[in-house]
């Protein structure tokens, strides 16, 4: 009975170390690599690129691109959330500020499809 607890413990901790790391690679790997934000406000979407390092302030928001990153610095909305969501850097993360009517998502040029998409 020794021998098979070794060997059931042997096969548990390759699966637990297997298919995170699946996840991860299936998720993140391939859809890390973006280099545009979209940001939407008042019915006008403007594309801008994560490479160059950019300040840009709509609907009373300041929005700063800087190191393949996103993130609000100001807003003039009362609770503030966009600006504490944070930084986004992955495909399909949003920060959105409903006061303003701004809405910033990271675009992929890769189409991500789900269990149900094929």
């Amino acid at each position: 009975m020794n021998k098979r607890l070794v060997i059931g413990d042997i096969v548990v901790g390759v699966i637990i170390l297997f298919f995170p790391a699946i996840y991860f690679f299936t998720n993140y790997a391939e859809y890390g690599q973006s280099n545009q934000v979209l940001i939407s406000t008042d019915n006008k979407n403007e594309l801008f690129s994560l490479v160059n390092d950019t300040e840009i302030i709509r609907n009373n928001v300041k929005i700063i691109i800087n190191s393949k990153k996103v993130v609000v610095a100001a807003s003039s909305c009362q609770n503030k959330i966009c600006i504490k969501t944070g930084s986004i850097k992955i495909p399909g993360q949003l920060i959105v500020c409903v006061p303003n009517r701004v809405v910033i998502k990271i675009v992929s040029n890769k189409k991500k499809f789900d269990s149900l998409g094929y």
